[in-house]
C-alpha cells in the first residue's frame, strides 16, 4: 500500500512538474494549473458517449448475429451474443475531465491534473 501511494505520487508529479509551452509562456502543467485556479477557473467532470465505439459493436454484433446458431440459447455465442448487446444498451460512456474558464469557454485536462485541482493539492 504504502509503495503504490509512492507510485502514485510519483506519477502525478511526473505529470504535473512536464513543461509545455502556452500562449502564457513555458511553464510546468502544474504552474498553468495554478494560474488557472488564480483566474477563478472552475474543473468540471463529464461522462461523455462514445459514438464509434457503440458503432463498431453494433457491426460487430450484426456479425455474431447473422453466424450465431438458432435454437440453443445456451450457446457459447448466443450468450456472448446476448451479454454484449446488454452493455451496448447502456452505453458506452467514458469521463471527460476540463477546466471551464470564466467566459464560459473550456479545455480538456487529465484526470490526475483534475484531481489534484479539485482536492486543493495545486
Amino acid at each position: 500500500m504504502k509503495n503504490e501511494s509512492k507510485l502514485l505520487a510519483g506519477k502525478q508529479n511526473a505529470v504535473l512538474d512536464k513543461m509545455f509551452i502556452f500562449p502564457e509562456g513555458r511553464m510546468t502543467r502544474r504552474q498553468w494549473l495554478i494560474q488557472r485556479k488564480n483566474e477563478g477557473c472552475i474543473a468540471h467532470e463529464q461522462k461523455v458517449r462514445q459514438w464509434k465505439k457503440e458503432e463498431k459493436e453494433r457491426e460487430d454484433l450484426k456479425w455474431i448475429f447473422g453466424h450465431m446458431p438458432f435454437g440453443n440459447q445456451n450457446h457459447p455465442q448466443c450468450i456472448e451474443y446476448r451479454r454484449r448487446m446488454a452493455v451496448l444498451e447502456d452505453g458506452f460512456l467514458k469521463m471527460e475531465y476540463y477546466i471551464q474558464y470564466p467566459d464560459r469557454s473550456s479545455i480538456t485536462i487529465t484526470k490526475i491534473e483534475y484531481d489534484m485541482y479539485i482536492n486543493g493539492y495545486i
